[in-house]
């Protein structure tokens, strides 16, 4: 055996020591311990260790008859060879006593389009050879993971890059962390980004600590937060030097993993830096008035989106302004870097700015201009024949039915069946009925304003109630906005029945196929909600995933759930509903008897309506836009597959035509392209436009209107300007103001979620921060016990989906995400719009 150990180690087939790689070992030892043994090599303060080979884990699939398509748990449950496990002891041996670090190092990981960063598995302190054999099995196992297969792309593995583990002596940190070499948020290539957290650095890499923050330039430390207190700025300074001396050996900006134990600091990790933002030059709008629409779009939009979603969205604009005679053609969208700005046409497309014209102008030009007469007798004989209730009847008795059908339709298509030019058709296909929702939708937004509208003019006339207290008469009538939540809890109460299925959910490993083979049925009612919840956008353009995609999720949240976790109780909107309309009534019971019949006739108006609004954006836009990602997302496939591009997930930063021309073979760069995309929307999301460009024209006084444009000018007016976005009264240190979403009071621990990334941390109770929220955010709705966002209005979805869930909502605060920190203690106040700092 002796012999044996001594021929293989020679021999280097199953393993390496760290100090002998060089790049030309990478296809056997993989780029994350090539790169480490090369900085060995070279003097850096790199843990010394060995690597078993990609050799080794082409045996082990041999030795177990797994193919590249085999389970996780199969490759868990299969045996490491006596001739890799022989070798595997051998290096150790070489390498000394303590314990171990072993990481997977896979040939596609940390490349500098694909980082796989967060992919494969990690084990940490492992001793002695049956541990470490065990930790070599499992990051094999990883490679068959749901969370990688998806990463690749979602077809089949049998192009699976190979597989390396890395052994290498493990650091017992003080301090350790990530640092970057040109700071991944702006893009500035003189500021070193040094994030620290005490202990391991695995806590900050799972996202279960909010890590201090240094920033370096020059011999310039700025601290930029220090909630964990982990090093000094001596020690930010010492780690931000070691990271430029990694760049200038490598050359390009690196991502960096480091560790400090007695003073002594190691790197642990090197990377190239894969979307670095990249600084554009925009191309603004000369003429007119242009307002950035931050209430639907938080984050750049993709350039996918924006060549499909954006023209949907001015067709169907442009088809309510039509249908119904408003006094505007349409409202124009463009994307400005990424930004959505958005324009209002005038009819005749004319451009007008500073102050309006006279009244006596504006009065004779809507009685004299024949375009204008024109549509305010379309308007008129909308307000005659009501077509408004005729809208808000169709979508109940046949619109609503038409695009369930039309969705499952699309669905159903085995989209991996279908020859390039099947698919293009296909394409077109759910372009057109994202066109067709976008046309639907905006006819029902005009009705829904309207009654609400009059509702809450009703009540301010005579009750003398502002918008947020008139909209507690309709919550709780909204099905579409509390059921993926009501269904999730009914979901979890069905698993807890089944104990095999509750193990497996948390365990959290390769989830839904063990749950396949252990429980088939709670596998069906998983497969079951994502098919009736899942296919939705997670934000208003294809660009952007759906919950379908992201099955972890739904794992995460239902784990707590099944798990025993207490939740806190949340108010029964309906309760609320009813007790404001019976104070209503009480109030009105002394006035004038058509006060109360005005009312009541307003109220039921509203009530039929508001349900429409969440209904409308479920089917009409996010379902529709998903449909269209799935199909974009199959070209793209393709195009990996045709190495045209490196992930298929890359297909949303071409346009449409950009990604036609793709699949159909045309000869460009699409690969730089991308990345140029990528680094371009990076450094937009971190250098923001302006809220508006041009000079804004002052708004005609409605009063001098006819009807029926006087009353719909009006409502839209009080939407964009009360229902959307308030400005918050003057914030303290210990108080942050924005506007009552939803009623109630709960204090609770803060927990900032960004985007949908980043649901899963959010735990049972906590305050949700947030910038915004679309209605696909509406499952998170059953986990917090509060919202707070930076933006919107108490007509915003996520006012609504607050008062749906009966979760106390304090929204348009403009900086809370800023301002606070995971792990404050908060009191949210939803009625009187107030977040109260309680507690670091």
């Amino acid at each position: 055996m002796d012999q044996l150990k001594q021929y293989i180690a020679l021999e280097g087939r199953y393993t390496l020591t760290l100090d002998s790689l060089s790049k030309d070992n990478t296809n056997r030892a993989g780029e994350k311990a090539t790169n480490l043994g090369e900085l060995l090599s070279a003097g850096f303060p790199v843990p010394d260790g060995f690597v078993v080979t990609t050799d080794a884990f082409d045996r082990f699939l041999l030795a177990n008859n797994l193919d590249c398509n085999a389970s996780q748990e199969k490759a868990e449950d299969a045996v490491v060879p006596s001739d890799v496990a022989e070798a595997v002891k051998a290096a150790l041996a070489e390498l000394g006593n303590g314990s171990v670090a072993v990481r997977s190092s896979g040939v596609a990981e940390d490349l500098p389009d694909a980082s796989f960063a967060g992919q494969y598995e990690t084990v940490l302190d492992v001793r002695g050879e049956d541990d470490l054999m065990s930790a070599i099995r499992h990051c094999w196992a990883s490679a068959f993971s749901e969370r990688v297969f998806t990463y690749r792309g979602g077809k089949d593995k049998q192009n699976n890059a190979g597989m390396a583990v890395l052994v290498q002596r493990m650091v017992q940190a003080d301090a350790a962390g990530v640092v970057f070499t040109a700071n991944p948020v702006t893009g500035n290539r003189t500021e070193v980004v040094v994030n620290a957290v005490e202990g391991l650095g695995e806590r900050l890499v799972a996202g279960q600590a909010l890590p201090d923050e240094w920033i370096v330039r020059d011999d310039e430390v700025i601290c930029q937060r220090a909630p964990e207190g982990a090093i000094n700025a001596d020690q930010a300074k010492s780690v931000a030097e070691l990271a430029r001396r990694v760049e200038q050996y490598f050359g390009p900006p690196q991502d960096i993993e480091w560790a400090l134990t007695a003073g002594e600091l190691f790197l642990l990790q090197a990377r190239p830096i894969t979307a670095l933002p990249q600084r554009l030059e925009l191309s603004v709008p000369s003429e007119g008035f242009w307002m950035k629409d931050a209430a639907h779009f938080t984050s750049p939009i993709t350039p996918f989106g924006a060549s499909v979603y954006l023209p949907a969205l001015d067709y169907g604009m442009a088809t309510m302004c039509q249908e119904f005679g408003l006094p505007i053609e349409g409202i124009e969208q463009r994307s400005i870097g990424g930004e959505v700005y958005a324009h209002i046409i005038l009819p005749g497309g004319n451009e007008r700015s500073g102050p309006a014209p006279p009244s006596w102008i504006l009065f004779l030009a809507m009685r004299i201009i024949p375009s204008i007469r024109r549509r305010q007798r379309i308007a008129r004989e909308a307000f005659r024949t009501k077509l408004m209730d005729r809208t808000i009847e169709r979508w109940y008795s046949e619109w609503r039915d038409q695009f369930n059908q039309k969705a499952h339709d699309i669905l159903s298509v085995n989209l991996t069946e279908l020859d390039d030019e099947e698919l293009l058709r296909h394409l077109d296909q759910t372009i057109d009925f994202l066109r067709w929702g976008q046309a639907v939708h905006f006819r029902l937004m005009m009705p829904y304003l309207l009654r609400n509208y009059e509702l809450t003019e009703v009540c301010r006339q005579l009750l003398g109630w502002d918008t947020a207290k008139a909209m507690l008469l309709v919550s709780g009538t909204s099905k579409t906005s509390s059921e993926p939540g009501r269904k999730l809890v009914e979901l979890a109460a069905f698993i807890s029945r089944y104990p095999a299925a509750k193990k497996i959910i948390s365990d959290g490993i390769n989830v839904i196929p063990r749950l396949y083979q252990a429980e088939p049925k709670v596998a069906d009612a998983l497969d079951a909600y994502l098919r009736g919840y899942g296919h939705r956008t997670t934000n208003y353009e294809p660009g952007s995933p759906t919950i379908a995609e992201k099955p972890d999720l739904l794992v995460s949240l239902l784990r707590d759930r099944i798990n025993g976790t207490i939740f806190p109780e949340a108010s029964d909107p309906r309760k609320i509903r009813e007790e404001t309309i019976k104070r209503a009534r009480l109030e009105l019971a002394v006035q004038n008897p058509k006060n109360s019949k005005r009312f009541e006739k307003a109220l039921e108006a509203a009530q039929q309506t508001n349900p429409v609004r969440e209904d409308n954006v479920f089917y009409t836009d996010n379902v529709p836009n998903a449909l269209v990602r799935y199909a974009a997302l199959e070209i793209g496939r393709r195009l990996v597959d045709r190495r045209i591009i490196a992930d298929h997930l890359d297909a949303v930063y071409l346009e449409d035509t950009e990604l036609r021309s793709a699949l159909n073979g045309e000869q460009q760069d699409f690969s730089t392209l991308i990345k140029d995309r990528k680094s371009e929307q990076a450094w937009v999301a971190a250098h923001p436009g302006p809220s508006s460009y041009g000079k804004e024209a002052e708004p005609p006084d409605p009063g001098i209107m006819p009807e029926p444009w006087r009353t719909m000018t009006r409502a839209q007016l009080w939407f964009m300007n009360v229902g959307l976005t308030v400005s918050p009264g003057a914030s303290t240190n210990n108080e942050i103001t924005g506007v009552p979403g939803s009623p109630g009071r709960y204090t609770g621990i803060v927990r900032i979620i960004r985007n949908e990334s980043e649901f899963s941390r959010l735990m049972p109770g906590d305050v949700l921060v947030c910038p915004v929220t679309t209605p696909a955010w509406s499952m998170l709705f059953t986990q917090a016990s509060a919202v707070v966002t930076d933006s919107g209005g108490v007509l915003s979805h996520t006012a609504i989906i607050a008062r749906e869930n009966g979760l106390p909502a304090v929204l348009g605060t403009r900086d809370a995400t800023q301002r606070l920190v995971d792990g404050q203690t908060v009191t949210v106040d939803g009625s009187r719009g107030v977040v109260e700092i309680t507690a670091v």
